[in-house]
């Protein structure tokens, strides 16, 4: 049996500045070799946090259940501490407080490439190092680590001859170099597979990755670029193929769909607060397209009837079944009925002069926004750890999903989604039917 894994200690403290309600964050650190620290997500007055006693104040009116909170933040840190078999370092550290989880040995960070990483690193000779790193590990063959390596020497060679940005380190990762480093793929290595393209950005989004799991760069400069994949016949690029994984519908579980609520409650970006409600509007309303969370306008709603009367952008035809509207989604309405910002379009996504007769403009216009609002996502799934990109189309399938696994008939939710023929509502969710299947055919059994 392994020694028991020696662990730091930890303590709270509060930062300096505050937000825009005079509030500061909670943070909790760790002390080996240097600090690494992680935020609770708690935010409270500087003069309700009791340094000496390192938790807040008895004269904060939440104060017992903020203190419980935070204990049990840091227990589960050190449970994970401790379940860790190896000698701690300030890599594994890093990772382990960012959420990773010791006992999953594929995932922990070696000791070698990775110790000796920081933001001054070469983000090529990093993405080599990761990559090393998983051909070690054996999650690929040696076919598919040399295809990898090649693939980060073509990106080395833009940064060196074509951007004349040799030093081009992890502290300079924007989302504009790989935008660049895509139409010179196009223009100068003539490459003309959007496919092709994409591949040959995978093994430098998964080295991004890395270094955000790593504690090594930051969620924010990270979010911007990783997943932002071209987009092809598929409905998003799906990079885990490359491993024989594929999956053909993402979608949140309930527990994810909490996490994202709690998240949203605690987001400090008015923007990404705007983005997550439109999300939410769009899993609640029956799994609404961007193209129609857009389009939608203030004369498509029935309150009395709390349903959605609009033809819809990609159908060019209203659905036979209109997309009902729960108490949540009436909520996320009445909220922005009170902005009172725009009085043609729900969600003041276009400008109330907009002629929706431009369909080129207005397709633009779509993929523009569906940029914007997947890299405010993207923020939400790494904080939150999600395992796929965060896209407006996840609510989508998320409603499907959930609509299949309450019992809703693959009839209705054909309907609802507005497909052209129920065989390409079966087709896209199959694989979900099955459990549906099994619990209405149980009687059978009883016969």
């Amino acid at each position: 049996m392994p020694a028991q894994t020696k662990i730091p200690r930890g303590k709270f403290f509060i930062e300096d500045r505050t937000n825009a309600k005079g509030e500061a964050t909670i943070y909790i650190r760790y002390f080996l070799q240097r600090y690494a620290k992680r935020s609770t997500g708690i935010n409270i007055p500087p003069t309700a946090w009791d340094e000496e006693n390192n938790c807040v104040k008895a004269s904060h009116p939440n104060a017992s259940r903020i203190n419980l909170a935070l204990q049990n933040f840091k227990c589960d840190i050190d449970n994970r501490l401790m379940d860790y078999e190896g000698e701690l370092n300030l890599t594994v550290l890093n990772f382990i407080l960012n959420g990773g989880d010791p006992t999953h040995k594929g995932d922990l960070p070696d000791e070698s490439p990775t110790q000796v990483v920081n933001k001054n690193t070469s983000f090529v000779d990093y993405c080599k190092k990761v990559n090393d790193l998983k051909y070690g590990k054996k999650e690929y063959g040696y076919s598919m680590w040399y295809n990898k390596q090649k693939i980060i020497e073509q990106f080395e060679t833009f940064l060196i001859h074509w951007r004349k940005t040799p030093k081009f380190a992890l502290k300079d990762l924007r989302a504009d170099v790989f935008d660049e480093y895509v139409q010179y793929r196009f223009t100068v290595l003539k490459n003309t597979s959007k496919e092709a393209v994409n591949k040959t950005l995978v093994p430098l989004y998964v080295a991004i990755k890395q270094a955000v799991l790593y504690g090594i760069i930051d969620t924010k400069l990270a979010a911007p670029i990783v997943d932002n994949y071209l987009e092809t016949h598929e409905t998003e690029y799906k990079p885990d193929m490359e491993e024989e994984v594929v999956e053909h519908v993402r979608y949140l579980k309930p527990e994810q769909i909490e996490q994202l609520k709690d998240y949203q409650s605690k987001c400090k970006n008015p923007r990404s607060k705007e983005i997550l409600d439109m999300w939410f509007f769009a899993f609640y309303a029956c799994g609404l397209r961007l193209s129609d969370i857009m389009t939608l306008e203030w004369k498509h709603i029935d309150w009395e009837a709390k349903v959605i009367k609009k033809v819809q952008f990609k159908t060019k035809r209203l659905p036979d079944v209109l997309p009902v509207l729960g108490n949540s989604a009436m909520e996320i309405l009445e909220r922005w009925k009170g902005y009172g910002r725009n009085e043609k379009f729900v969600f003041d996504l276009l400008p109330e002069d907009y002629d929706l007769t431009d369909q080129k403009r207005l397709f633009m216009d779509r993929n523009s926004k569906d940029k914007t609002f997947n890299t405010s996502l993207n923020v939400a799934r790494m904080t939150l750890r999600f395992e796929f990109p965060l896209t407006m189309h996840v609510a989508r399938h998320s409603f499907a999903v959930m609509a299949i696994n309450k019992g809703m008939s693959l009839f209705l939710l054909s309907k609802i989604l507005g497909h052209a023929t129920i065989a390409s509502t079966q087709r896209t969710y199959a694989e979900f039917l099955k459990e549906t299947v099994e619990s209405e055919t149980r009687f059978i059994r009883d016969l």
